[in-house]
């Protein structure tokens, strides 16, 4: 059975944002209470050039706003959901979605 990982990021409001999701995947790569830090990649030419100059537009716009609202930033793992699709003729298909909230900054001083 192939796994897919939807990240949804929770905000106070309780908006829902998605902030990213992983495919194909062999295990459940994560549980409620897990901490991941995130890090936005930029992007470079030779990954949108084969795309349409729209489509490029696009791509470094959404990239861009993600690189500013989750770049450097903690999440921690509060509630999961799954669920499975299948039909008859084709292999089921694992979701997991995970849902999450920004894990805040401390300060330490010593």
């Amino acid at each position: 059975m192939k796994i897919t990982a939807c990240f949804w990021l929770i905000g106070a409001d309780d908006t829902e944002t998605e902030i990213f999701s992983m495919y194909d995947l062999n295990c459940i790569p994560f549980k409620v209470g897990d901490k991941i830090s995130l890090d936005i990649d930029e992007l470079y030419p030779a990954d949108y050039s084969k795309f349409l100059p729209h489509v490029q537009d696009h791509m470094i716009t959404k990239n861009a706003e993600a690189r500013k609202l989750f770049h450097r930033r903690d999440i921690i793992i509060f509630r999961v959901g799954n669920y499975a699709r299948f039909n008859t003729i084709n292999d089921g298909r694992m979701t997991i979605e995970y849902h999450c909230t920004f894990v805040e900054p401390t300060t330490v001083f010593k």
